[in-house]
């Protein structure tokens, strides 16, 4: 490589030699430009990536702190209709109950008693 390639301005290497190879050594620093405008470009665009990244992040926790609220609400509604539910199958095995047990003190409609039979009637001759 030559000192001339690729630098401008007087040469300001020094050159050095080490085992029949030539070497360079910089005298002044080179201080190219830091980013090409097509990085630039890049970096704007990372940017906005993340910037998005940020707000859906931020509006996915608002809407998992709403979910979390409605399923703690949820579970609450459960847990009263589940205690209503029991509650009704009480009520229900009590009505059930009282109405065997009046079944079992009425009479039965199929059985005939004498007591219960019409008595015939017999037409007196006057």
């Amino acid at each position: 490589m030559a000192p001339s390639q690729g630098l401008r301005g007087p040469p300001s290497y020094i050159p050095l030699h080490q085992s029949s190879t030539l070497l360079l050594i910089r005298l002044t620093e080179f201080r190219p430009r830091p980013y090409s405008y097509g990085m630039i470009s890049e970096f704007i665009e990372l940017s906005e990536k993340i910037d998005r990244l940020a707000e859906l992040t931020l509006s996915l926790r608002a809407e998992n702190t709403q979910l979390r609220q409605w399923n703690a609400q949820v579970r609450q509604s459960n847990a009263q209709l589940f205690a209503d539910k029991e509650a009704c199958l009480v009520r229900l095995n009590e009505v059930q109950r009282r109405v065997e047990a009046l079944l079992v003190q009425m009479p039965d409609p199929n059985a005939v008693t004498v007591a219960s039979a019409p008595a015939p009637q017999t037409e007196d001759a006057p």
